[in-house]
């Protein structure tokens, strides 16, 4: 039967991990003991506590992203889907009225073109009518 390991910090080998070589964010003197936390909390006067907030020096507000916001919450994930699908729905309907006022357009359009050739040709044979008309008038003897 074989021996069972167990990793206990004597038989632990470290591998090589990451280490901060950044500046410290901890504000000293920050720090509140158990027992401060608790009498705090019972009495209602819990500690302020606030996310540290990071300013991008290159920040640029025309593509803010709303889910980095540290209040953002799946219900404001919810309300921004019901907006996005309102304005597909707007765009949607905008090109649909496009496409009708284009179709439109090209009806319009290819019906004064019919009209249009067929005033040509009516008059096309008018005048090649009176063409043939007068040169059996200047000419009576041809038949």
């Amino acid at each position: 039967m074989e021996k069972r390991k167990y990793l206990t910090p004597s038989t632990y080998k470290s591998v090589d991990s990451e280490k901060n070589t950044g500046p410290s964010v901890t504000v000293p003197g920050q720090s509140y003991s158990v027992a401060e936390l608790l009498n705090r909390h019972i009495a209602g006067n819990m500690p302020d506590v606030k996310r540290q907030e990071y300013y991008d020096p290159e920040a640029s507000f025309d593509n803010m992203d709303p889910t980095e916001n540290p209040d953002f919450d799946l219900s404001d994930a919810t309300v921004l889907a019901d907006e996005i699908k309102i304005k597909i729905e707007e765009q949607k309907e905008k090109k649909k009225e496009k496409d009708e006022k284009d179709k439109k357009e090209k009806d319009q359009q290819k019906e004064t073109e019919i009209w249009d050739r067929a005033k040509k040709d009516l008059k096309d044979e008018k005048q090649s009518a009176e063409d043939v008309k007068d040169k059996k008038e200047a000419d009576p003897d041809k038949k």
